[in-house]
């Protein structure tokens, strides 16, 4: 790592214009853990070339990682991504920054404003490179899970009943982290046996053993009395911090 990092540096210098190198040496930061370190390299090279939208991408996934959220949301509404075949980064990337906002909202009993950014978190602005998909294609189990929690908080029990009911039956069913909030929403709703089934076909799909640990727990959580509660939803976060993890890089 020491070698490679002094080389990604020689490079950079020798060719400070140019964003591959800068980009790999943030990459590299982002690799080792240095957040810091990443988002001073790549928050040098933004201030003279923002329009350049890989860049300015790059520079919000860091941000994230550094958990700067509103920074984030700032630079991402100012940042106008090309539009390519099948991509859908600017819109994961919204939508981890907003429920991540709405998340420290509601922990902070302000369960309304919480709201808000979860609606936005459903949006498709042009700035994001990728057109709205039909409805029915739309995953919306996190997004309509975090909802439910929101007015769960703020008594409005009756919203929050009908939302449970839209993510156990919804429109999109792959399996993923989004199963487990489906299945906790059968089990909330009375249907335990199918909760438990759907659990364990998820399980049965991840080949990691801590990955599974994680999602039991995820579940376990979400299927309690109390699923709206500041401890629950820090049980919640893990699946919201990787969102956007899968980097699309194929231009680039």
């Amino acid at each position: 790592p020491e070698a490679q990092e002094a080389d990604l540096q020689k490079a950079a210098t020798l060719d400070p214009n140019q964003w591959r190198y800068v980009h790999a040496l943030t990459r590299f930061y982002l690799g080792q853990q240095r957040n810091l370190e990443a988002l001073k390299t790549i928050q040098q090279f933004y201030t003279k070339h923002s329009t350049h939208f890989p860049t300015g991408m790059l520079y919000i996934r860091t941000l994230m990682r550094c958990n700067h959220y509103s920074k984030a949301e700032k630079i991402l509404a100012n940042t106008y991504i090309l539009p390519f075949e099948g991509a859908k980064d600017g819109f994961l990337l919204q939508q981890q920054i907003k429920l991540m906002q709405a998340a420290d909202l509601m922990q902070r009993n302000r369960n309304k404003e919480a709201l808000a950014k979860i609606d936005q978190s459903r949006l498709w602005p042009r700035n994001l490179g990728v057109g709205k998909p039909y409805d029915e294609v739309i995953d919306n189990r996190l997004t309509d899970w975090f909802a439910a929690i929101a007015h769960q908080r703020t008594g409005n029990t009756e919203k929050a009943e009908k939302l449970l009911q839209r993510i156990a039956y919804p429109n999109v069913t792959v399996i993923g982290s989004n199963t487990l909030f489906q299945s906790a929403a059968l089990y909330l709703i009375g249907h335990t046996d199918e909760s438990t089934q759907l659990f364990q076909q998820w399980e049965a799909a991840q080949p990691k053993e801590a990955k599974r640990h994680e999602g039991r727990k995820i579940w376990e959580t979400a299927c309690q009395k109390d699923f709206a509660s500041d401890s629950a939803l820090e049980h919640y976060l893990p699946v919201v911090r990787r969102i956007a993890d899968n980097e699309d890089i194929r231009l680039f």
